[in-house]
């Protein structure tokens, strides 16, 4: 009974899901027909845009091709128009890659200028009035000028200061025997000059806080005046002489010559206004001894 049953039922389904199965099966056929009817203009558009851009870049390279021929043709007909366009280009280019070295170059100088002097460092310095033309009011006169005692402390009050040097140019002449520095800058200042200034030491020793103290006349020498003074021996030990007779005389003995640096002034773009290597440093207390806060020049007839 439970065979017959499923017999029947079987072909029951079988003849029940025919029909539902051809109109699937036509169903699937009639979708795949749209779709590829659908697609078939899609298909047309993408090919006509690739043949398109196939035609356009040959058309640009056919272009490229023929100018660059043409150019080589130009060339060749016109020798020496083409020699005189490229030497134009040439020397046009190399001048301007030259003036952008010689500025980046001074750029250097500078900047390895800041950097043995320090980066942080500030150099306050006076600077003299200009002097009259009329003769009588150069006769005598007498010029209240410069930093003082009184800046140097006020500047110690300073909080972002940390080490403050004093610098006091006596502009005498220097002179060893029968030879002179004719642009030597005899300094009196500290020991931490120094360290600030970044002076390494060649050969000898620095002056002291002793020396400063007891007012010994000692003196280094930078390499350029060592080599001017000294040429032929060993300036340590040896005597110069510091200022004249009329405005004072001191005599230093030298005990340490300094490293050549080369800095020296170089234009209007220079850090400096003098070349350190020309320089002699003696303590600031001897210098205030010898030849005072004032600066006394003398000229032809005056009194």
């Amino acid at each position: 009974m439970l065979a017959r049953l499923d017999t029947h039922g079987l072909r029951r389904g079988l003849s029940s899901c025919a029909p539902t199965g051809l109109m699937l099966a036509r169903l699937d056929t009639h979708g795949l027909r749209r779709g590829l009817s659908s697609c078939a203009p899609t298909g047309l558009k993408v090919c006509a845009t690739v043949n398109n851009y196939i035609k356009l870049c040959t058309m640009f390279l056919n272009f490229f091709v023929e100018t660059f021929a043409l150019g080589l043709k130009n060339i060749h007909l016109h020798k020496l128009r083409s020699l005189l366009t490229t030497l134009g280009i040439i020397f046009g280019v190399s001048a301007v890659i030259i003036m952008v070295a010689i500025g980046e170059g001074t750029k250097q100088a500078a900047l390895e200028q800041l950097r043995q002097l320090g980066a942080k460092n500030v150099l306050i310095r006076s600077i003299p009035p200009p002097e009259s033309n009329d003769a009588s009011a150069r006769s005598q006169r007498i010029l209240d000028y410069g930093l003082k005692r009184m800046d140097k402390k006020r500047m110690e009050t300073l909080p972002s200061i940390a080490i403050l040097v004093p610098m006091r140019s006596t502009e005498q002449r220097v002179t060893y025997g029968d030879k002179r520095l004719p642009s030597a800058s005899a300094i009196g200042t500290e020991p931490q000059i120094f360290e600030v200034l970044n002076l390494p030491l060649d050969r000898g020793r620095y002056f002291n806080q002793i020396d400063l103290r007891e007012q010994t006349p000692v003196c280094v020498l930078g390499a350029a005046a060592a080599e001017t003074l000294f040429p032929f021996q060993d300036p340590i030990g040896q005597k110069v002489i510091v200022g004249a007779t009329d405005a004072g005389v001191v005599v230093l003995e030298v005990v340490g010559v300094l490293e050549k640096t080369g800095l020296r002034p170089g234009g209007a773009t220079a850090v400096i206004t003098r070349d350190i290597d020309q320089d002699i440093y003696f303590p600031l207390t001897v210098c205030q001894t010898v030849f005072g806060d004032n600066i006394v020049k003398r000229s032809v007839g005056s009194q």
